[in-house]
C-alpha cells in the first residue's frame, strides 16, 4: 500500500510529494528456471536478502510470513552459505525473526533440510570431487596406450546405451543399469596396478569421483571404506562395518554423477558384488575397474597385460635409469636391448634394475656384467629375483642393520607399513644385535660384534 501511495501520489500533495525511487520488477522468462539439486541448492544468503526487504520496507513480519507462504519450489537441497554459519549472530543481524518464520513453515520450506557446508558436502556426495586413495601418478609411466584406449571404450560404450550380456552392461526391467565392470588381468609385476593408477589420472575428468580400494582380503577393502566414510562425514566412531558399507553403497546409487570403484589385486570377485550398488538409477554411470592376476567369469569385459615390448622396455629403462646408465650410444643402446632380453621385458625387473643403477652409479653395460652370471632359471620370476639379489646384496655390504629390518618386514603386508612401526623395528633389531654382541663376546664370537658395529 504504501509503495502504491508513492508511485500512484497518493498522499495528495502532487508530484512533489512522491519520493525519489526506482523500482526494478523480476519476473523469471519461462524456462529460465531451474529446480534446485546437489549442485545448486537453495542458499540461505538469498532467502536472507529477501526476508529482510520483507521485514524492514515492506510491511514486516506479517508480509514476511506470506511472502514464504507464497514462495513455491522449497528443496531438501538447502545450504546454509552464509559466513561463519555456526555463529549467525556475527553476520546476521535479523538470523532470530528469518529463522523463526522459516521455521514456523518448516514443512513447507524445507528448513529442517537446511545444513551447514560440511554437513551438506556430506550428505551429498556428487559433491565429492576428486579421487580417494588413488596412488600417485607415476612419472616414469609409458606405453600402454592400446590397453588404456581398449579399457576407455569399454566403458565408454556401456555409458552411451551398449548393450551387454551378463552383469557388464545393458538395462534392467526396472530401467536401472548393472554397473559396468572390466578386469586387467595379469602375471604379476606386468604393471597392472600402474594402468590403473594412470586410468584413474588420465580420465580423472570422467569421473567426479573415484574410490581406490586394496582388495586382497575383505578386510583391507572394509578398512579402506571406513577412511574414506571418515573422511566424506559419515560417522564411523563405534559404527559397526556393515552399516557405514550401506551408507556409502547408498549414497553411490542415489549419486547423479558417474563414478569409479577401482579394486586392486582381487582375489575374490564376490567381493565386488558385496561392496558396490547392484544396479543404479537411469541418471547416472556406476564403473568398476578390477587388476588381478587370474581371470575371473563374473565379469563380461577385461583386458589382458602383457610384458613390455623390446621398444617399450628400452625407452622405460632410459627414463628410469637416466643418464647414468649411459645408453645414449651404441654400445649402451645395445647393452640396454640385451639387459630388457634378459629381464625379459618385464616391468618390476627393469624398475629394480634401474634403481639399482641410480643408487649406485652404476651403468648398463656395467649392470648386463653383474647380471649375466646370475641366470639359472626359466622360471617367470627369474628375472626378478636376478635383480633383487643385487640388490640384497649391495644393502648387505652397506648396512647389516638395514637387512634385518628387510627381514622383519617381508613378513608384513606393504601396504600396513607406517613409519612409526619401521622406527619400532629398528629399536628392537638394535636391541638384539647389542644382545647378539654380549652373547658372542662370552662366546669368542667378537668377530660378529665387530661387523655389527661397522
Amino acid at each position: 500500500a504504501q509503495l502504491r501511495q508513492w508511485l500512484g501520489g497518493g498522499g495528495g500533495g502532487g508530484e512533489e510529494s512522491r519520493p525519489p525511487c526506482r523500482v526494478w520488477t523480476y519476473v523469471p522468462m519461462d524456462g529460465s528456471t531451474l529446480k534446485a539439486d546437489e549442485d545448486n541448492p537453495i542458499c540461505q544468503s538469498y532467502i536472507d536478502c529477501a526476508l529482510e526487504g520483507a521485514l524492514l520496507d515492506c510491511g514486516g513480519e506479517d508480509f514476511a510470513r506470506e511472502f514464504i507462504r507464497t514462495t513455491f519450489e522449497w528443496a531438501p537441497f538447502y545450504l546454509d552459505d552464509t559466513p561463519m554459519s555456526r555463529r549467525p549472530w556475527l553476520n546476521r543481524p535479523h538470523y532470530k525473526v528469518i529463522d523463526a518464520l522459516l521455521e514456523e513453515q518448516s514443512e513447507h520450506t524445507c528448513f529442517k533440510h537446511r545444513k551447514h557446508p560440511e554437513e551438506y558436502a556430506a550428505g551429498h556426495l556428487k559433491f565429492l570431487r576428486g579421487m580417494w586413495g588413488v596412488p600417485k601418478r607415476n612419472p616414469l609411466f609409458i606405453g600402454r596406450d592400446r590397453e588404456l584406449g581398449v579399457m576407455h571404450e569399454q566403458l565408454a560404450q556401456e555409458a552411451g546405451g551398449g548393450q551387454s550380456s551378463g552383469s557388464g552392461g545393458g538395462s534392467g526391467l526396472d530401467g536401472t543399469r548393472p554397473i559396468t565392470q572390466v578386469e586387467t588381468v595379469g602375471l604379476g609385476g606386468v604393471g597392472k596396478t600402474a594402468l590403473a593408477v594412470e586410468y584413474c589420472h588420465r580420465y580423472c575428468d570422467t569421473y567426479p569421483i573415484i574410490l581406490w580400494l586394496r582388495a586382497e582380503t575383505a578386510e583391507m577393502v572394509e578398512e579402506d571404506l571406513r577412511q574414506v566414510a571418515s573422511y566424506i562425514g559419515i560417522e564411523t566412531a563405534d559404527v559397526e562395518n556393515a552399516e557405514v558399507i550401506s551408507e556409502i553403497k547408498s549414497r553411490l546409487f542415489r549419486a547423479t554423477s558417474p563414478w569409479l570403484i577401482v579394486f586392486d589385486n582381487l582375489e575374490d570377485p564376490k567381493l565386488v558384488m558385496d561392496y558396490v550398488p547392484q544396479g543404479l538409477n537411469s541418471t547416472t554411470m556406476g564403473h568398476v575397474l578390477i587388476t588381478c592376476r587370474r581371470l575371473f567369469n563374473e565379469f563380461t569385459h577385461s583386458v589382458t597385460l602383457d610384458r613390455f615390448t623390446p621398444l617399450e622396455a628400452m625407452q622405460y629403462l632410459t627414463r628410469a635409469a637416466g643418464e647414468v646408465a649411459e645408453m645414449d650410444d651404441g654400445a649402451g643402446a645395445e647393452a640396454g636391448a640385451e639387459l630388457g632380453r634378459i629381464l625379459g621385458h618385464l616391468p618390476l625387473a627393469l624398475t629394480t634394475a634401474a634403481h639399482y643403477m641410480r643408487r649406485c652409479d652404476v651403468t648398463v653395460k656395467e649392470y648386463l656384467a653383474l647380471i649375466e652370471g646370475r641366470r639359472g632359471t626359466t622360471s617367470h620370476w627369474e628375472p626378478v629375483l636376478s635383480s633383487l639379489s643385487l640388490t640384497l646384496e649391495r644393502i648387505d655390504s652397506e648396512s647389516r642393520l638395514t637387512r634385518r629390518v628387510l627381514n622383519s618386514l617381508c613378513f608384513l603386508n606393504p601396504d600396513g607399513i607406517t613409519k612409526s612401526l619401521v622406527a619400532a623395528i629398528v629399536e628392537l633389531t638394535l636391541e638384539q644385535e647389542d644382545e647378539d654382541v654380549c652373547g658372542g663376546g662370552d662366546g669368542g664370537g667378537g668377530g660378529g660384534g665387530g661387523g655389527g658395529g661397522g
